[in-house]
């Protein structure tokens, strides 16, 4: 027994090790730093699903349109609704797997990586929607095809031989079918889950068997395929984002050239507030993307050496992965989306009492307000109806058609089959 004794007084303590952060925190270098992140990823993502419960369920009572819609031969998401749920699953499991890391109640690798993938997944598939979405959304006045030329309609005017004629300036995009943007949208719902996901558990599986080569291996595909990703999303981002920028900004432009107090140059105007906030999305999810593919691709190739010593690099992903990453984004557009809301019930509790004036009001406002744009695009504003090219909710009034003569210089974009123009974008 002394022997023993002596033995066991002999054995020296286990040295901390430098963890993947990403699935163990505890007995770790740096430890109070992992506990910190997660800790702080837990609150911010148990607020983000709290919110979004509640936006999901005014929306799901009061302006539901639903998740899909048929359009044109093609089944097109609605970015707000598709957003907002996709998202919130998002911010339900990443706030699960960061309780469960911080009590250690996992009993294995596998199911680590298998939790916190999915909360990505689902983070994945809700910026897959609201792209494709935004795409469905950008006006043409024929049909769909690459190389698609939209004419945007000028105000300025310039003297001819036969007298005085209105300039058309082109803009040229690329823009796929619906059918060929489904098959996109696809794409994006099935690369998460058939690469990624897949790669995080098979990570985790071959840690479990004491394989830390083989798991290793399995996280350079699984980062480098987001690195793929990341930049497919930034650059559809950044070259859709622009394009319907110019178109939104040239609407406004046209419209307050061509009406008297420059309707859609007011800060309150819904075509200026739709601008705004596709410039903010757009731009946000550009950056995000951009900068955190190199940065998953880098720390997968370098896996190795990130998880046996600590490292500034290191100490920086962890930082993105639970606190400057995806939460910030959420929050902009549950912001975003808290504003209409807010607007929707005024407006609905306001509505009873001015059906009256606001009918006589629209036909006044709609008879003397000229086509914002020509050739198929329509920007305007009638009392109960904004037409949002972005982020936008359903106003819960019906909509009114133009007239015949109206129809001729311009058309709602993307009517829905039963007539009415569709405003969730």
């Amino acid at each position: 027994m002394p022997q023993a004794d002596n033995a066991t007084a002999g054995t020296p303590p286990a040295i901390p090790k430098f963890c993947d952060w990403r699935i163990e925190i505890r007995d770790c270098i740096l430890t109070e730093i992992w506990v910190t992140e997660v800790s702080i990823s837990l609150v911010t993502n148990a607020i983000l699903a709290f919110t979004s419960a509640i936006f999901f369920y005014y929306r799901r009572r009061y302006m539901w349109q639903g998740l899909f819609v048929d359009q044109s031969s093609g089944i097109r998401p609605l970015p707000v609704d598709c957003l907002l749920l996709f998202w919130g699953i998002s911010t339900v499991l990443r706030a699960l797997y960061a309780l469960l890391l911080l009590f250690d109640a996992f009993s294995a690798y596998w199911q680590r990586e298998l939790l916190q993938e999915l909360g990505w997944t689902f983070l994945c598939f809700g910026a897959a929607c609201y792209l494709i979405g935004i795409i469905y959304t950008i006006p043409v006045s024929y049909t769909r095809g690459s190389d698609a030329m939209i004419s945007l309609g000028s105000s300025n005017k310039r003297s001819t031989n036969n007298g005085v004629s209105n300039d058309k300036s082109t803009h040229v995009i690329i823009l796929p079918t619906p059918i060929q943007l489904n098959f996109v949208l696809g794409a994006y719902f099935l690369f998460p889950t058939l690469i990624m996901l897949p790669a995080a558990v098979l990570s985790g599986v071959a840690r479990d068997q004491g394989n830390f080569e083989t798991a290793a291996a399995w996280t350079t595909v699984h980062y480098v395929s987001y690195w793929v990703y990341d930049w497919s999303v930034s650059i559809i981002s950044a070259y859709y984002g622009i394009h319907f920028m110019i178109i939104l900004r040239t609407s406004m432009n046209n419209f307050d050239n061509r009406s008297a107090g420059g309707t859609y140059h007011q800060s309150n105007s819904p075509t200026r507030q739709a601008f705004h906030r596709l410039k903010y999305t757009m731009a946000y999810l550009f950056f995000l993307s951009f900068i955190s593919g190199p940065g998953w691709g880098v720390y997968g190739i370098r896996y190795i050496s990130m998880v046996t010593g600590p490292n500034l690099y290191s100490l920086f992903i962890s930082g993105t992965w639970y606190i400057t990453g995806p939460q910030p984004l959420i929050a902009v557009c549950q912001y975003v989306l808290a504003k209409r809301i807010y607007q929707h019930y005024i407006g609905k509790s306001k509505s009873s009492n001015n059906i009256t004036g606001s009918s006589v009001q629209s036909t006044t406002i709609t008879s003397r307000a000229p086509p914002a744009m020509q050739d198929g695009i329509l920007i305007t504003q009638e009392i109960g109806v904004e037409m949002d090219f972005a982020l936008d909710m359903k106003s819960g009034a019906d909509k009114t058609k133009p007239d015949k003569k109206g129809s001729q210089e311009f058309e709602l974009m993307n009517k829905s089959d039963d007539g009415k123009s569709e405003d969730n974008v």
